[in-house]
Order: structure tokens, then sequence, then C-alpha cells
């Protein structure tokens, strides 16, 4: 196949431990390169965002830009020195500008990752419409500026169902940040005779909690997404009660894996699970409690959840996420090629 334009990824220095969100990319590139007109490469930029690290980048970027620019997340602020009609903003989410600081850093980082790449871009994407409409409030941005493309599971998770242990279910938890809701789903599952695994670092307190309501768990850090995968594989439920999120991969991951899901009723986690959890509020203990409950013993509901959890992991396929991205790239190239 003949290729008629490049686009090169730019995504953050990669991290000796965790799974990055801009990863997914990579099977955005593979696919593009495999089955399109256009060649693709990624760059990461060579420091961490220090002030120091900030200027680095920014140097490496222009450097190393290209005819098509697509930066995946976190280093908003290398927009700067790329061609604003040239290059694609993805930005997964607002969280750090939850926080209402009037800090000297707080508002350098949000005109620095948000305010000014948001206005000097052209063409902004972003993963659901909950972040659309944070940016919109949050930012500078403009709703005109901004097309939701969400986002889409790695195909190495495949459908492998398996029949729940009701006597000690394995909950998997992904997460231990703040937003992820740990210490909720802690006292939820006191009660419950269950193993929790989670993917993230334990606090001392949570530690604490866990040893005190004698929970059976396993914790892992710093896991290959291979590690992930057999852990969703493992597991009978998926709990996902984030008291926020700019998209929640968990989702679509427990979706595709064939995993029952609890999910927070909130933005975006409603929209992305659709029909296909059970949904709880995340700031009430006692409903992610019955959530987690009703996981375990209701067959009709789990089952149902299940089957249309698997169709809505359809929608979320790389082949059909890919197409809208591929518009975006086609009309960037021919409106420079006119």
């Amino acid at each position: 196949m003949k290729k008629i334009q490049h686009i090169r990824f730019f995504s953050r220095r990669e991290t000796k431990t965790g799974i990055s969100i801009e990863l997914i990319f990579n099977n955005l590139i593979s696919y593009i390169d495999n089955n399109t007109e256009f060649d693709t490469d990624k760059k990461n930029v060579p420091s961490y965002s220090s002030f120091l690290g900030l200027l680095r980048n920014i140097l490496f970027t222009v450097t190393n830009r290209s005819k098509i620019n697509h930066i995946t997340g976190d280093i908003h602020y290398v927009a700067l020195a790329l061609n604003r009609k040239r290059t694609i903003l993805t930005i997964h989410d607002c969280v750090l500008l939850e926080h209402k600081k009037t800090s000297h850093f707080f508002l350098f980082y949000k005109y620095i990752w948000y305010n000014l790449p948001m206005w000097w871009c052209k063409n902004i994407t972003t993963i659901s419409e909950k972040t659309k409409q944070d940016l919109i409030n949050k930012t500078w941005a403009k709703e005109s500026q901004i097309k939701v493309i969400q986002n889409f599971y790695d195909p190495i998770y495949k459908r492998q169902l398996k029949k729940v242990n009701k006597e000690q279910p394995v909950l998997l938890q992904i997460g231990n940040k703040p937003n992820k809701n740990l210490n909720r789903v802690i006292e939820a599952i006191k009660d419950i005779d269950c193993k929790l695994v989670l993917v993230g670092k334990l606090t001392n307190a949570q530690a604490q909690k866990i040893e005190e309501y004698n929970i059976v768990n396993e914790v892992y850090c710093g896991i290959e997404k291979e590690s992930l995968v057999k852990l969703y594989n493992e597991s009978d439920i998926v709990v996902f009660v984030s008291t926020y999120e700019g998209f929640g991969m968990p989702i679509i991951e427990a979706n595709a894996i064939g995993r029952i899901l609890v999910t927070s009723n909130i933005e975006p986690m409603n929209t992305i699970a659709s029909n296909s959890a059970i949904f709880v509020n995340p700031f009430k203990i006692s409903s992610i409690k019955e959530g987690i409950m009703s996981a375990i013993k209701n067959d009709d509901l789990r089952n149902k959840c299940i089957e249309n959890g698997l169709k809505n992991a359809e929608k979320h396929h790389i082949s059909n996420v890919a197409q809208k991205y591929l518009a975006l790239y086609k009309s960037i190239n021919n409106n420079f090629s006119a």
C-alpha cells in the first residue's frame, strides 16, 4: 500500500513501572501502519515534566516534528512547539484541575498544561463527553475545538468466561489513588468473605484496615499488561467505583474479558458502561456493598450484564475507533494537499 503521509505520535517519557494510558495508542499506531495509507512512528520525550524537563521536551519536539503530529496525553505543553493546524492534542482527563487551588504552581500548571496548548491547537480530541465538558468549564477551550473519540481496548483482552466463585469471590480493584475510592471499597467488603486483588500500592492506613478486617488480599505494583490481563481472567468481579474519571478503561476491559462489573452511577462511568454493569453510589459504602452482593448472588442480573458487556466492548474495538482518528488525519492531510 502506497503511503501518502507521515504521522508522528508524541508521548511522555516511559515510566519504569505502571501501565500508562498512552500505551493504548501503540495499538492504534500498529493498526494504522498495517491497514491504512498512513505511515507512523512514535517518539517519547526524553525528560519527566520538571521545569528543566519541560524545556528539554519542547526542544525535542521542535526538532522531531512531522507533517502530522499527535500528542497522546499528559505532555500537552509540547503542542506549543508544533504547527497548530497539523497537530492533534488528545486530553484524557482534568483530574488535577478538580482541586480548587490558587498557588503559583497550580496556576502555572493550568496555563502550561491546559490553557495555552488548547488555545494553540486547532484539533483537540478527548475520550468522553464528561472530559469535554470539564475542559469547556475549567479552561479556555471552546466546544467547537473538541471532538470526542472514546478509548478502545487493547486486543489482548479476549473473552474468557468463568464460573463465579460465590463462596469466596475474587474482587479486582484497579488503582488506589484517592479518586479510585479504595477506602470505601475496603469498608464495603469488610463483612464479605472474598479476596481483594489490588493493582496499586496500598497506603499504610489502607494496609492496616485490610489487616484489621482480616480481608484476604493480594497486591501488585508495576505489572506488565500481560500480567494485568491474567488478573482479569482470574477475577470474579471487577470493582471500579471511582469518584472521578476521564473515561475508565477498566470498564471496557472487564466487558471484553466477560466479567461482571460494579461501577459508579456518575459520568462518565454510567455512559461508558451503558447497560453492562451494576451501578452504585460511589459516595455511599452501603450502596457499594449492595452492588457487590448483587454481583455475587444475582445470577440473572450478572449474566445479563456480562452479555451486554461483550456487546459494549465491540463498540470500543480498535477497528471502530481507529476510523474516527483516520477521518481526522485525512482531514488535516487534505487541507494541506489541496
